[in-house]
């Protein structure tokens, strides 16, 4: 039930969020050079949560290769119907990490320029829609990670929780324990009342005898001092 009502959180968050997360056109300097980029900001995610969710994106068109001296992602000669049609174009990816985000640029180059809002008004609008659906990803990815680590937290909350009651109940036991010695200790004490009681009535009986076989010991130390030689 919890993994159904935290799917059910991140779907209602992302119809409310993707229709407002706007794609931005800039210039930027890449591998070749300046040339005109969009790019999208992912709040949550990491670096290696962006890069990763690029790369799986365009591995669906093609494969992806990494300049890392550039730290580029590109793919050459992939088809992405949104993009160009049937056309063969260059898809050039590059993430900068950032407060709490990430931002992804993405260079689309259709064979004879890097595509750009100002003559390419069709190629942008599907370069968008690509990077609105990395963008769905990205921020899952990211959420999934805070829900994961969330999680966590919540288990180990419910491990101490499971640990209280355990002791809880170790403490009743131990006062169960503790009253039933205490009703021992109780008998215990009222039999050594009756017993001190019994021990007293014994003692002067005791003192008695005792004085009775004193005047025993005197008479007969008297009658053997009464014994003598005529």
């Amino acid at each position: 039930m919890m993994k159904f009502n935290t799917l059910l959180l991140i779907c209602l968050f992302f119809s409310t969020q993707i229709s407002a997360q706007a794609v931005f056109e800039e210039d930027m300097n890449m591998s070749l050079g300046t040339q005109n980029a969009l790019y999208i900001d992912v709040e949550g995610a990491d670096k290696k949560i962006a890069e990763k969710a690029i790369q799986d994106l365009l591995k669906e068109y093609g494969k992806v290769k990494k300049n890392r001296k550039a730290k580029e992602y590109y793919a050459e000669d992939i088809t992405i119907p949104a993009i160009a049609g049937s056309q063969p174009i260059d898809v050039y990816v590059k993430v900068d990490e950032m407060n709490n985000q990430s931002r992804l640029y993405l260079w689309v180059y259709d064979g004879s320029s890097f595509i750009s809002s100002v003559n390419h008004g069709d190629e942008i609008d599907g370069a968008e829609s690509i990077m609105k659906d990395y963008f769905v990803k990205a921020r899952r990815d990211a959420i999934k990670k805070e829900v994961d680590s969330e999680e966590d937290v919540l288990k180990d909350r419910e491990k101490e929780l499971k640990k209280l009651e355990s002791k809880n109940e170790s403490l009743h036991k131990d006062i169960a324990k503790w009253e039933k010695e205490i009703e021992d200790r109780k008998r215990k004490i009222e039999q050594a009342k009756v017993d001190i009681e019994e021990n007293l009535v014994n003692q002067d009986d005791k003192a008695i005898e005792i004085t009775e076989q004193k005047n025993v010991v005197r008479q007969t130390v008297e009658k053997m001092n009464n014994v003598q030689r005529n």
